[in-house]
C-alpha cells in the first residue's frame, strides 16, 4: 500500500510521487465527479478553489486511495470522498515518456526498410479479425506498430471492405462516398490507391514505402521540409479540396525525443504553387533541395516493399505515415478491381484502447506471437 503523508507547501505525496492538489483534485474519479453513465466529468477545472487541501488520505485493503478535502469545489459538501483505484496513481513503474502519453497505453512504432518490414509483416486471418477481441487488437497492434496491415481470407463479397473497417469503427465519408472503387477503366475521376482500406478479388500490386524511415533518414540539414507548407487540392467533378501542410510533421516529447507525427507526400494531388509565395530566393533553393532529399529517400527501392496481393487478401495502410499506390497496369490483359474504404485515425487508438483494457497482460513492446515472411 503506497504510504501518504501532506509538506508544508501542500504538495501531496502519494508512495514516490507527488502531486498538486488541485490536479489531484481534478483527477477524481468518483461517481459525483464522472458521470458513470456518460463517464463525463461533472465539474470544470477552474471551479477548484485555489487554496484546496488534503484533509485526510486513506488506502483500502485492496489498494484504493480515498481522499477527502478542506475547501472543495462548492456544492460537493464535507461527505465528497475522491477514489483513486489501485496502482492509478503509482508511478514507480512508469518512465517519464510513459507519463507523457495521457496514461494510455500506447504501441511502439516500428521504424522500418524493406528489408525489415519482410521478416516483421505479420498476417491477420479474416475469421480472427471478424470474431475475436483478442485477435482484433492483435491486429491493431500490428497496424499501429508499422503502419501496415494485410488480411487474409477475405469473403468475396461487396460489403467485405465495410465489414472490416466497421469491426474497428464508424466509416468516413468522403466525396468518392462511403465506399469506393478502383477499376480498369479508361478516364477514371480517381488516380492511384490512396486507401487506409482496401479489397481486391483480382489481385493487385501494393507498393509500401516507410515515409517514416525515409524521414529519419534524412540530414539534420534537410530539416528544412519540417517547416515549409506545401500545398494539396483535389479540384475535379464538382469538389475542391485544399490545404497546406508541411511535408515532414514532427513534434518535440517533453523528454527531448524528436516523433514523427504524419508524412504529407502525393505527388499527383500537389496543387500548382508552394506556399508562402516567398521572393527569397535562397529560402527557395534550401526547400527544393531538402524536398529533393526527401523524394530521393522515398523513392530508394531499399524502402520500397512490393507485394502482389492475392485473391481475398485485404490491406490497411496508415495514411498519414506509408506512402502507397500501385503499378501500372494494361487493361487489355485483364481486369483488375480495387474496393476501399476511409477511417479516422482516432478511430483506429480508440478501438485499441478499449480492446487493450481487457488483456492487460499483454507486452505491446513485443510480439510473441509466431513471425511470418513472404513466400
Amino acid at each position: 500500500m503506497p504510504a501518504a503523508f501532506l509538506s508544508y507547501n501542500a504538495t501531496v505525496h502519494i508512495g514516490k510521487a507527488q502531486f498538486h492538489p488541485i490536479l489531484l483534485r481534478d483527477a477524481c474519479m468518483c461517481s459525483k465527479c464522472v458521470d458513470p453513465y456518460s463517464t463525463q466529468k461533472n465539474f470544470q477545472t477552474p471551479e477548484i478553489p485555489p487554496n484546496i487541501q488534503v484533509r485526510s488520505i486513506e488506502t483500502s485493503a485492496t489498494g484504493d486511495i480515498h481522499i477527502k478535502w478542506e475547501n472543495d469545489i462548492p456544492g460537493f459538501g464535507d461527505d465528497h470522498v475522491s477514489f483513486f483505484p489501485s496502482g492509478s496513481l503509482d508511478v514507480r513503474h512508469r518512465s517519464k515518456k510513459s507519463m507523457n502519453r495521457n496514461r494510455t497505453r500506447e504501441v511502439p512504432n516500428a521504424v522500418w526498410d524493406v528489408t525489415r518490414i519482410k521478416k516483421e509483416l505479420q498476417f491477420v486471418n479474416f475469421q480472427d479479425y471478424m470474431t475475436s477481441d483478442k485477435g482484433l487488437l492483435r491486429a491493431s497492434c500490428l497496424l499501429l506498430r508499422q503502419g501496415l496491415l494485410i488480411i487474409r481470407g477475405v469473403p468475396e463479397s461487396e460489403k467485405s471492405v465495410e465489414d472490416i473497417a466497421l469491426r474497428i469503427g464508424s466509416i468516413r465519408d468522403s466525396f468518392y462516398g462511403r465506399t469506393w472503387d478502383v477499376k480498369s477503366v479508361p478516364e477514371a475521376k480517381k488516380r492511384g490507391l490512396y486507401c487506409p482500406v482496401s479489397w481486391t478479388p483480382y489481385g493487385s500490386i501494393v507498393h509500401g514505402k516507410s515515409a517514416w524511415f525515409s524521414a529519419a533518414a534524412l540530414p539534420e540539414k534537410y530539416c528544412e521540409g519540417r517547416r515549409t507548407p506545401v500545398a494539396y487540392q483535389y479540384q475535379n467533378a464538382g469538389e475542391h479540396y485544399y490545404h497546406t501542410h508541411p511535408v515532414i510533421e514532427v513534434e518535440t516529447s517533453q523528454t527531448g525525443d524528436t516523433v514523427f507525427t504524419n508524412m504529407n507526400y502525393s505527388p499527383p494531388f500537389q496543387a500548382n504553387y508552394l506556399l508562402p509565395m516567398t521572393p527569397n530566393v535562397a529560402e527557395v533553393a534550401e526547400f527544393l533541395e531538402a524536398f529533393k532529399a526527401f523524394t530521393h529517400r522515398v523513392e530508394n527501392k531499399d524502402h520500397l516493399l512490393e507485394y502482389k496481393l492475392q485473391e481475398g487478401e485485404c490491406v490497411i495502410f496508415n495514411n498519414r505515415r506509408i506512402l502507397h499506390g500501385r503499378t501500372q497496369f494494361d487493361a487489355l490483359g485483364g481486369e483488375r478491381w480495387l474496393k476501399g474504404a476511409y477511417v479516422d485515425s482516432d478511430v483506429v487508438n480508440s478501438r485499441f484502447r478499449a480492446l487493450s483494457k481487457d488483456f492487460p497482460a499483454i507486452d505491446f513492446n513485443k510480439d510473441d506471437d509466431a513471425q511470418f515472411v513472404f513466400t
